[in-house]
């Protein structure tokens, strides 16, 4: 009789071991419905498609948490950001995508971007700080410049650099 309770009890504690184990395990394993970086641009872009820019840029900022080397996570959050009009952030996201990519025509696309961003910024600025304006008009005929230097077929590049120029020029000639 001893014999059966002590081999019950060495069971029962094994058992209990065994389910100890179990529960452990389940604590610290990474959840199995944590999303991906793919999946948070996915549910970015339908966000983006529909005009939610804010729920779009959460869903970017999370996937560029989880895949700091992609160059697309932080185009996808510049062209949100762009849309929520915070042109200097738009500009860094840009940057970021374009320093990431070995692609030369995705860099220029991001070049591209920037001085897009660059020239809604200096818009702004005109009126409250010009000199600052003129500045960023001709950062953005830079940016225009480069992006152009990297795939010579982006067709709006070219006029875009032209009226960046113009635009900075005639500011800073209202200027003097």
């Amino acid at each position: 009789l001893k014999k059966t309770v002590s081999y019950t009890l060495n069971l029962f504690m094994l058992f209990r071991i065994y389910i100890l184990f179990i529960l452990a395990t389940l604590i610290t394993a990474p959840p199995v419905f944590a999303e991906s970086a793919k999946s948070l641009v996915e549910k970015g872009n339908i966000a983006y498609t529909t005009g939610n820019f804010a729920e779009a840029l959460d869903a970017y900022t999370k996937a560029a948490v989880k895949d700091r080397d992609s160059p697309v996570v932080d185009f996808t959050r510049g062209n949100a950001l762009f849309r929520q009009a915070d042109f200097a952030g738009a500009l860094s996201a840009y940057e970021l995508a374009a320093m990431k990519s070995d692609d030369k025509t995705f860099a220029a696309k991001s070049m591209y971007n920037m001085g897009n961003a660059a020239f809604r910024n200096a818009e702004i600025l005109r009126h409250t700080e010009p000199k600052k304006a003129v500045d960023e008009y001709l950062k953005s005929a830079g940016l225009f410049r480069q992006a152009l230097e990297l795939d010579p077929e982006l067709k709006d590049a070219g006029p875009n650099l032209e009226i960046a120029r113009m635009t900075g020029k005639r500011l800073m000639e209202e200027l003097q």
